[in-house]
């Protein structure tokens, strides 16, 4: 199975969704890019407190790769 076929089945998209599926996979793709970028924090504070002990979760739905500025980093929030 090709990516985008892989894509359509995982999202549960029509065969004639591909606007759908090339929007998934370009804010996905952006938002795991600006994960492991080496001037954020975020994976910094995941690893530091699931050493701790504690649950964590990272709802990338409520990130938004498109408004990213790499002068002004995303602070995740805190609960």
């Amino acid at each position: 199975m090709h990516e985008p076929e892989l894509i359509k089945k995982l999202l549960h998209l029509d065969k004639e969704q591909n606007a759908e599926m090339v929007t998934a996979r370009t804010n996905m793709t952006g938002i795991v890019k600006m994960l492991h970028d080496p001037g954020s924090q975020m994976m910094d504070m995941l690893i530091y407190a699931l050493k701790q002990g504690k649950i964590c979760i990272v709802d990338v739905s409520q990130m938004r790769y498109t408004c990213f500025d790499p002068i002004r980093p995303y602070s995740p929030k805190k609960i």
